[in-house]
């Protein structure tokens, strides 16, 4: 594992149970095993090291929602990307915790967010290609794409916070629920 990959596996670590700004930089160094220096000789600032590491799993996050079996019906592949997302982010708990601390806070640039967005494009296109298709209601694609996100991540915060153990029988129907919003009525 390489130094930038411990830094960042360290931070996923801690800023799950502590939080984003309850975890001090010498803590993260003392975790990852190195120098405070070291860890400024990859990264200017935390607010770097953060914004970098954010960009990073989001990178992620959206390499699990493009694998799909285009020869399946849309629908086939609508329920694919759903279970990869959701079996990405449930069992990568640390990932979707600080996605979403960061996701929310005033740390991002607008040139961030652009970027993190930019990894998405194969999920929105899916969705254009599903209306263009016909498989798909007409609409707007990236927010059919982001309210597919959104099922996505409320399934997958429920499991990783315990809130109730998602069942296989209880994935399918929101999966289902979710595909019944979006697609096109005959």
């Amino acid at each position: 594992m390489s130094k930038k990959e411990q830094l960042f596996d360290t931070v996923l670590r801690l800023t799950a149970t502590q939080g984003l700004w309850d975890t001090p930089m010498s803590q993260i160094a003392k975790f990852a095993n190195m120098a405070v220096g070291t860890i400024y000789n990859h990264f200017a600032t935390k607010e770097q090291l953060l914004s970098e590491l954010y960009i990073h799993t989001q990178v992620q996050i959206a390499h699990a929602l493009t694998p799909l079996n285009e020869a399946a019906s849309y629908q086939a592949q609508f329920e694919q990307l759903f279970d990869n997302g959701y079996s990405f982010l449930v069992s990568n708990p640390f990932i979707y915790k600080y996605s979403m601390q960061v996701g929310h806070a005033p740390l991002l640039t607008k040139p961030d967010k652009q970027k993190a967005k930019s990894f998405f494009k194969p999920f929105e296109l899916f969705f254009e290609n599903g209306i263009n298709q016909g498989a798909i209601q007409p609409g707007n694609a990236a927010l059919l794409a982001q309210f597919s996100y959104t099922q996505i991540l409320a399934l997958a915060q429920t499991q990783i916070e315990g809130t109730l153990y998602v069942t296989d029988i209880m994935k399918k129907q929101i999966v289902d629920r979710s595909w019944n919003a979006i697609k096109a009525t005959s």
